[in-house]
């Protein structure tokens, strides 16, 4: 019976020939030629059999194992090759449940959208309020203490800015933004929350300002349209005045005057005004002394002859 050994072309047998153990019979000795396994075997002994080869005088000093190859030469790029790099405090880090992983300066990462539905609500927020109080001043509800209408308003006002800021802060962290701006910058005003919310998102697309400097032009076209709103509602008040007087003459006497008032006549309680009553064509002209008898547009008033 022969046997092969197959033996790689890297590998180089250093194992001299000798009697060793029989791999496949641990209770006799098996002849290695230096090459290969031989035919010839001998019991475990120092007993030789007749026309054996034999033995070396002295026992090979090498291990049991009768064929040792060598392992393949380390190649100078490959003995230089470093450890590997642990992992960064970084990458160790916990992070937070449902939290995107912490962002690298990678200078290919791409940038996440920052423009929310939410945040245009927040900027925008302002004209809204200026809407709901101009409301509130036309119905007579506003006057110069606090009504529970106005903090009803007020009170909603701060609300609904919450909810638009919860909104808008968890749907950047759905895009991947771990740590956006607190909800509670909104108590300061809309656009600090957001001055403070495009700070805070340095992962975001070059538009992440857009937001805050439009809540900036709306505000200050809010503080603009204030005085010319407070000039309209004088002048509402006093074509209420004039309205009111021509028609309770016109339903107490008949008359059909045309009544002039001051177009921003004095406000507030007790204040004192006259307004001119002229009677088409039935009679000479009057005075009506005019004067608040509260804040909220209610007015009492009395009829003279011009002098």
């Amino acid at each position: 019976m022969t046997r092969f050994v197959v033996i790689e072309e890297d590998a180089a047998v250093t194992q001299a020939p000798g009697w060793y153990p029989d791999p496949d019979h641990p209770r006799q000795q098996r002849w290695w030629n230096g090459v290969s396994w031989s035919d010839d075997t001998r019991p475990t002994g120092p007993t030789e059999p007749t026309g054996q080869p034999a033995a070396p005088t002295a026992p090979p000093s090498a291990p049991s194992s009768p064929f040792t190859p060598t392992p393949p030469a380390t190649s100078s790029a490959a003995a230089s090759l470093e450890p590997p790099v642990a992992p960064s405090a970084i990458d160790l880090a916990p992070q937070p449940r449902g939290a995107a992983a912490p962002y690298l300066d990678d200078p290919f990462a791409i940038p996440l959208p920052t423009i929310t539905v939410w945040s245009w609500f927040i900027a925008l927020s302002p004209i809204a309020a200026f809407v709901a109080y101009a409301s509130l001043v036309a119905v007579g509800a506003v006057g110069e203490t606090w009504t529970p209408i106005e903090l009803f308003f007020v009170f909603g006002f701060l609300v609904a800015i919450f909810w638009l800021a919860a909104m808008d802060r968890w749907r950047l962290q759905q895009r991947g933004f771990v740590r956006p701006a607190s909800i509670f910058w909104t108590l300061l005003s809309p656009p600090v929350y957001l001055l403070v919310r495009a700070a805070s998102l340095k992962r975001g697309d070059g538009q992440r300002w857009v937001v805050f400097f439009c809540s900036l032009v709306v505000v200050v076209l809010t503080i603009v349209a204030l005085p010319r709103f407070a000039a309209v509602v004088d002048a509402h008040d006093a074509q209420a005045v004039e309205n009111s007087i021509a028609n309770d003459l016109n339903h107490q006497s008949g008359l059909h005057a045309d009544v002039s008032c001051p177009e921003a006549p004095p406000e507030g309680h007790g204040e004192h005004f006259t307004c001119t009553v002229d009677p088409t064509g039935s009679g000479p002209m009057l005075i009506a002394h005019v004067h608040w008898t509260d804040d909220h547009g209610n007015f009492a008033y009395s009829l003279r002859p011009a002098s």
